[in-house]
């Protein structure tokens, strides 16, 4: 069971936090929309309700250990940029350690919900933009499928911003909520494609754009450059693969260690023999 807690408004801010009833080279720019107070006090009310309101928040970390990030993002606040203090709430919900206790950035859906919506914002510069492309993480590598017409539904993706794509995964990984393996292979493809966020975590330059670099089926490399714009629902996306199991089955039929080319090629021998 889980209910839905909301942050302050207040600040002109909205986060939406999920709670279970049972159970380098950048630099860091000063804050355009908020404060550093202002930061502080939504940071200290976040803290404050997860210790109040979650019956078992501490059952896979130490509450010492949850207090002490908490007392090391507030002496930081003061030199991160807005989005760059969203991300580090995200990572700090994360740090409890389950699946069911998540923050979900300001203009995303949360990827977790069969709710599409997108979860709202006080001020649109506080909102995370995303690239309209779908990546599934299979046992051979991250692969495109779904997108706008620019992008190579089936290809590989084999960089993102000029790193290896295993390398974004993994910075992007600290900040999931989840509590097994397949919940970080189901939910890091949906934050890689989102500019604002690498931007955050210093894996791009620019947060208004992404390169990607992808390889085809034809065996040649090609590069994107995609630009980030408001979160569409990903069901408007064109170009799904034809029968690729949606997240709810590969779950279900624990299909996280299966290729793109098993799944694909299989579809090609019922067309075969239609």
């Amino acid at each position: 069971m889980e209910f839905v807690l909301w942050a302050r408004q207040r600040n002109r801010l909205a986060f939406l936090v999920l709670v279970p009833l049972m159970a380098g080279p950048f630099l860091a720019s000063a804050q355009d929309v908020l404060t550093a107070q202002q930061w502080r006090e939504d940071l200290r009310y976040l803290a404050d309700q997860i210790s109040k309101t979650h019956p078992g928040a501490f059952h896979q970390i130490p509450q010492q250990q949850f207090e002490t990030a908490v007392a090391k993002l507030d002496a930081r606040i003061p030199a991160l940029s807005d989005q760059e203090i969203e991300v580090e709430f995200a990572r700090l919900v994360a740090l409890l350690g389950e699946g069911h206790s998540r923050l979900s950035l300001p203009g995303l859906p949360d990827p977790m919900s069969d709710v599409p919506d997108i979860t709202p914002f006080k001020d649109a510069r506080l909102a995370f933009r995303r690239v309209p492309v779908k990546l599934y993480l299979f046992s051979d590598g991250l692969f495109v499928t779904a997108a706008t017409p620019e992008f190579l539904v089936g290809a590989r993706v084999l960089r993102i911003g000029g790193r290896p794509a295993e390398e974004a995964l993994n910075a992007v990984r600290p900040i999931v909520s989840h509590d097994n393996d397949m919940g970080l292979r189901l939910i890091s493809p949906e934050l890689v494609v989102i500019p604002d966020l690498l931007y955050a975590l210093h894996i791009i330059a620019d947060p208004s754009r992404a390169d990607f670099t992808f390889h085809t089926n034809d065996g040649k490399g090609r590069g994107r450059r995609a630009s980030a714009s408001p979160c569409r629902r990903t069901t408007d996306l064109e170009g799904e693969l034809p029968e690729l199991p949606s997240s709810a089955s590969l779950l279900s039929r624990a299909l996280g260690q299966e290729s793109l080319g098993r799944i694909l090629g299989r579809r090609k021998n019922r067309m075969g023999s239609d």
